[in-house]
């Protein structure tokens, strides 16, 4: 008597047991791929705040707009095409946020990878206060930012709105936004 039983899985068993770890990995990579990105968000929120306080610090102490600090009316404008190293944006958002930490510190400087955001490009400002193209000094506060994962996409950036200087509280349209992100 020859009873002799083979054990194993079947192919079919093996196509649905494949099928099924492919789904949960799936479903695992997207969930590690969203806390990556919440994870960035929080460190440039961190990052931003701390330049914030930085450029409000100076602000304060020196009586002046970051405009006439930094040197540059508005350092966003360079970050507006692309973001590679070799173009005006690492160099100008360098220069002002440099232009703002020696202020504070005398001959101190910052190094370029301090303003270099989560996803490798820099930090921008916006400095708008005083704005020699407005009839009111009150009208824009200054901004720092970033672009966020996507460069060429709005939605995702990460904007924060520095307190205007003194006098203009009564004067902005951008009052519930100071101190706070866009996002």
């Amino acid at each position: 008597m020859n009873s002799s039983k083979e054990s194993g899985f079947t192919l079919v068993e093996l196509l649905v047991t494949t099928g099924i770890v492919g789904i949960m990995a799936t479903l695992a990579i997207a969930q590690y791929q969203e806390y990556q990105d919440r994870a960035k968000y929080a460190v440039a929120k961190i990052e931003i705040v701390n330049l914030a306080t930085l450029s409000t610090s100076v602000k304060q102490l020196t009586n002046r707009n970051l405009r006439y600090i930094t040197g540059h009316p508005w350092s966003k404008q360079a970050c507006l095409g692309s973001a590679s190293e070799s173009d005006g944006c690492y160099n100008r958002s360098f220069l002002s946020f440099n232009n703002i930490f020696k202020e504070l510190s005398g001959n101190a400087t910052i190094s370029r990878e301090e303003i270099i955001d989560p996803w490798g490009r820099p930090y921008w400002l916006n400095e708008n206060e005083g704005d020699a193209g407005n009839s009111d000094p009150c009208i824009m506060p200054d901004i720092i930012g970033t672009h966020g994962p996507s460069y060429s996409t709005l939605s995702d950036d990460l904007k924060f709105h520095l307190p205007m200087g003194s006098g203009c509280e009564q004067f902005t349209l951008f009052n519930d936004l100071q101190g706070k992100f866009n996002r």
